[in-house]
């Protein structure tokens, strides 16, 4: 599938107009994991931007649960087919809040952070709907986070004699 039909189909870029697509498609390359492979790690220099085409992947956390214990990767989120991932490339310090790990095979378009702010900055309107969208992706995703952690806590509480 083209770059611009990927965007297109995607929460963040779906509603932009069709000049706008196609202009970030020119932004994009190709993408592509297989099952287990990480595509960046919780810490590391957030550079891209990522729109899933096919497969999942899945976001996890390093939990530490107590010092002197290794941290336990918990999988917070998992992404599919027209979800993004990697926003955190657009939020300062500019670091991944999360690991990506391919669940299934997995491909779609790769965008760098710094040549799609560029396109913000010299696009009004562009910056304008892209930024909106983003605002209602990270609110979902904080929304989404809550409830998987309430239901994760209830169920230990479920377990624990109080």
């Amino acid at each position: 599938m083209a770059a611009a039909d990927i965007l297109g189909r995607s929460e963040l870029f779906g509603r932009l107009k069709r000049e706008h697509l196609e202009h970030l498609s020119g932004l994009c390359r190709p993408f592509s994991c297989s099952p287990g492979e990480v595509v960046f790690r919780e810490g590391e220099a957030a550079t891209r931007l990522y729109v899933l085409d096919d497969g999942r992947v899945a976001l996890d956390i390093d939990i530490l649960v107590a010092p002197d214990r290794p941290t336990i990767p918990t999988a917070v989120d998992m992404v599919g087919p027209a979800d993004c991932f990697g926003w955190s490339s657009f939020i300062k310090p500019g670091t991944y809040r999360a690991t990506a790990r391919c669940l299934n095979p997995s491909s779609g378009v790769v965008i760098d952070a710094d040549a799609l702010r560029k396109a913000m900055r010299e696009d009004a309107t562009l910056g304008y709907e892209v930024m909106s969208r983003l605002a209602q992706t990270v609110a979902d995703y904080l929304g989404h986070i809550r409830l998987r952690l309430t239901t994760q806590v209830t169920r230990l509480l479920d377990r624990t004699d109080w």
